[in-house]
């Protein structure tokens, strides 16, 4: 079946249009028309899965810049205090240049933003 799509035309077209009425673009076609010939699977296990290891790679990540919160917090009248007041000494680099603590929290909101993003565009 396969071969013979590949190889057939149906006539139909001109110029550019016959181009497509061979090969991949014939078999996505027909593949598209009938149902029944269906022949790619669907992954939707393997996709879950994917979506669920997002799931505890994001949750991790949040355990941890929560803990980083806390330890800001009980940081009274100390720069680290402010961080949760103004995201901007804890985001950009030169306003926490030197803070270890800045700079780790500002790694996992990065890391968190990405992973959301991968997520976002599985679910």
């Amino acid at each position: 079946m396969i071969s013979s799509l590949t190889a057939s035309s149906s006539g139909s077209g001109d110029g550019d249009n016959k181009k497509l009425e061979f090969g991949w673009p014939r078999l996505a076609r027909e593949l598209a028309q009938n149902a029944c010939c269906e022949a790619y699977p669907r992954f939707r296990e393997l996709n879950v899965k994917t979506l669920l290891y997002y799931q505890v790679e994001i949750a991790k990540l949040e355990a941890e810049l929560n803990k980083i919160e806390l330890e800001d917090f009980a940081q009274r009248g100390t720069r680290r205090d402010e961080y949760q007041k103004n995201a901007e000494r804890m985001l950009f680099p030169r306003a926490a240049a030197d803070d270890p603590k800045a700079q780790e929290q500002r790694r996992l909101v990065y890391e968190i933003r990405r992973l959301l993003k991968e997520y976002s565009k599985q679910n």
